[in-house]
């Protein structure tokens, strides 16, 4: 029997209309504003259709939205390590509302100065000097308005280091890392008016100071004046026409004008200052009272330092070469007779090889007992002229420079028509090929600590060349000087120093005394004492002993239970030294 199926498909159809309805008012519905004031209203693809400059608007509401305002903070933050120094710059942001620019840097207790630094808020650039070398420092740079934090706090860390300086005389002090003015010398080059000299520890710049008038030594690591006893010798005398250090750089010999009647005098005569005192020397021979001198231009100290090189100009304008034994303060004799024949020229230039075992000298117009103008050998052995070297190939060699390692020899040919250097090679006595040496009035060439790099100073454009001794070519990079420049001088470049000993410590409940010898061979700026475990120290763990010539030192803060270790190291400007530990205590 088939089922009656009429009501069930008059219920599908009314359910089927009613479905219908709805899903119409729903329809009706999408295109009626139904949103509440805080609603979001978004438009349907029939809208965008009909009017496509709202979507535009409403995406630029979007990117309105979306866009931040100028970013607060420093912009570009640069560092840069140098010796004893970071150089921190920086670009402001546009809308600039800052009152102070902050750098804080750690350790703080491992450090010559303040750790924590205000700088002006329009400041760009800053030098975050007083620093120690080889000792690794976190910097945190912060903008602040009113006292309040402005945008991010910008982290560096950097660990400054010594390098090599070229002195160009008048001009500028020169680092041969980043090949441009150091930072840090600008005050004192404003007021240098004449040649400058490392001393051979590298520790002190000799200076000559033309707004004064005076000879003056500088600090490398503070690049401050050195406060010594006045004199008037190495005061309002000084003439540095040449100058030398002893190897040990405990004295100096320096040119300066004699005085007559108590008034300084055309005649030029020579001091030894004692470095480490501040005095001039006494007791040192003088050669007027062999032969009246006009003049005394050139001099210098042998490297084994045993004897000290003179050349005084007499009174009959004829000039000799005399030696000083620095032990007894004597002339040497039996060295050859060297007198100049020509009344219009004193000996140039004179200098000891490395070894000391050879003094070359440059004079214009020759000598008695050579056949022609130019150089001459000296063997400080046998004190005999040696023959076999090679023969000048220009006029008038006037400045010498042996390289620290002794191979190669330099002839610099700066006042005659034919300008330009010879360059001998030691071993072979023969001209080193390859080297371009056809440079026009060259003034001094120095040679680097190395012997690795050969600095050229001119009174004609380029007035500074830098040459690389491996490739014989012009190394690239270095910051061209404007004006002509004179003297060179290299800064040595020594390893830190060498570790503390006989390091003994006496233990007393909660402090201790830590005593040392100081090594002998580097001149000691400060030190540093590193105790463990740190975290049980009641106080600084790892600081610095702000006195050189300390040999004891209280260690504060211990905790009787505890056992510790001590470790100190010494610090010059060339940076922590090796470290002595004590056994534990």
């Amino acid at each position: 029997m088939r089922p009656n199926l009429h009501p069930i498909i008059l219920y599908l159809f009314v359910f089927l209309l009613l479905v219908g309805c709805s899903a119409s008012e729903n329809r009706d519905g999408r295109n009626t504003d139904t949103t509440a004031p805080n609603d979001v209203k978004t438009d349907t693809e029939e809208d965008i259709r009909d009017d496509p400059e709202d979507i535009g608007q409403d995406i630029n509401e979007v990117e309105d939205i979306d866009e931040e305002g100028p970013e607060p903070s420093l912009q570009n933050v640069r560092s840069e390590a140098l010796e004893g120094m970071v150089n921190f710059s920086w670009d402001l942001p546009e809308d600039n509302t800052y009152t102070e620019i902050r750098i804080t840097a750690s350790p703080a207790d491992l450090m010559w100065g303040e750790a924590e630094r205000g700088i002006d808020p329009d400041t760009t650039e800053y030098l975050f000097d007083k620093l120690v070398n080889d000792v690794d420092y976190t910097f945190e740079i912060q903008a602040f308005s009113e006292g309040e934090e402005v945008g991010e706090t910008i982290i560096f860390e950097a660990t400054p280091y010594s390098r090599p300086l070229l002195s160009v005389s008048g001009a500028a002090v020169i680092d041969s890392v980043t090949k441009q003015p150091a930072f840090g010398w600008k005050s004192l080059i404003e007021q240098v008016g004449g040649p400058a000299s490392w001393s051979p520890d590298g520790t002190t710049l000799l200076t000559y100071l033309g707004a004064s008038q005076r000879c003056a030594l500088f600090d490398r690591a503070t690049r401050e004046e050195i406060q010594l006893e006045p004199s008037a010798e190495f005061g309002n005398l000084c003439l540095p026409f040449d100058y030398s250090w002893s190897p040990d750089s405990h004295h100096l010999a320096f040119t300066r004008r004699q005085t007559e009647s108590g008034n300084a005098s055309n005649v030029i005569f020579f001091s030894v200052l004692d470095t480490q005192t501040g005095e001039i020397e006494p007791g040192w021979p003088d050669p007027s009272e062999i032969h009246s001198i006009r003049t005394l231009l050139s001099l210098d100290w042998s490297p084994d330092g045993k004897r000290l090189v003179i050349s005084p100009s007499y009174s009959d304008g004829s000039s000799n070469v005399m030696i000083i034994n620095t032990e007894t303060k004597e002339f040497e004799p039996d060295w050859p007779d060297l007198t100049t024949p020509s009344p219009s020229f004193s000996i140039d230039d004179m200098q000891w090889s490395p070894d000391s075992k050879r003094l070359a000298l440059a004079h214009p117009s020759g000598f008695y007992n050579a056949t022609e103008a130019g150089y001459l050998i000296v063997n400080a052995e046998t004190k005999e002229v040696e023959t076999d070297w090679p023969e000048i190939v220009a006029t008038n060699p006037d400045s010498l420079a042996w390289s620290p390692d002794g191979g190669l020899l330099i002839l610099a040919y700066g006042y005659s028509r034919n300008t330009g250097m010879q360059v001998i090679n030691t071993a072979t006595r023969e001209n080193e090929p390859g080297w371009p040496t056809e440079w026009p009035r060259i003034q001094d060439v120095a040679w680097s600590h190395d012997s690795e790099i050969l600095a050229i100073s001119s009174t004609e454009s380029p007035y500074l060349l830098i040459i690389d001794r491996d490739s014989k070519t012009i190394a690239d990079g270095w910051a061209p000087l404007t004006e002509p420049v004179g003297k060179l001088s290299w800064s040595p470049q020594h390893d830190p120093p060498t570790a503390p000993t006989d390091v003994e410590v006496t233990r007393t409940n909660s402090s201790a005394t830590l005593s040392w010898t100081a090594p002998a061979d580097a001149k000691i700026l400060d030190y540093r004492v590193t105790i463990e475990p740190a975290a049980q120290v009641d106080g600084p763990a790892d600081y610095l002993v702000f006195d050189p010539a300390a040999t004891e030192h209280v260690i504060e803060g211990l905790d009787p239970a505890v056992e510790y270790s001590v470790s100190i190291s010494a610090i010059s400007v060339f940076g922590v030294g090796e470290a002595a530990t004590s056994s534990s205590f």
